[in-house]
């Protein structure tokens, strides 16, 4: 979710846009004050939501849950030689490919019984994100400078 202003002060209109990933909705929207008190929160026609900025910080929380209708892919071109249509993964890997965050190993196979590495898992939440740039290093000491 994106919140503007970052810092507002008591009296400000604070918006909040929620990000919603395919088939998925808003759930709920909560604002509390310093004391744990609700915020009131405006839904707007254009999907963003509203809130005047008590004294003092707030917490923000967006819950999400699938949308009642999430439409199903029916035609999905199944890559994988080694996921079949009533393969306990199935489902998940169908998701994951259409969805763009896994892609597999490149040679027809997905592997859903291999381990799933560090940096694999790092490739899945950076596509989950949709690949936003990144203006710094980031070091790590098990990982060689040029990886």
């Amino acid at each position: 979710m994106t919140v503007s202003p970052n810092r507002p002060s008591a009296g400000d209109k604070v918006t909040i846009q929620p990000k919603l990933d395919n088939g998925y909705e808003i759930d709920k929207i909560t604002v509390t004050d310093r004391n744990d008190k609700p915020v009131t929160v405006t839904k707007n026609q254009d999907g963003i939501y509203s809130f005047t900025q008590p004294n003092g910080t707030v917490k923000v929380e967006v819950s999400y849950k699938p949308t009642e209708t999430t439409p199903v892919e029916t035609t999905w071109n199944n890559p994988f030689t080694d996921v079949s249509e009533g393969a306990w993964c199935y489902d998940a890997v169908r998701y994951v490919s259409a969805n763009g965050l896994m892609n597999g190993y490149g040679n027809g196979c997905f592997g859903p019984e291999n381990n799933l590495s560090r940096a694999q898992f790092a490739q899945i939440l950076y596509n989950k994100e949709d690949r936003p740039g990144v203006n710094y290093l980031l070091q790590f000491e098990d990982v060689s400078n040029d990886a």
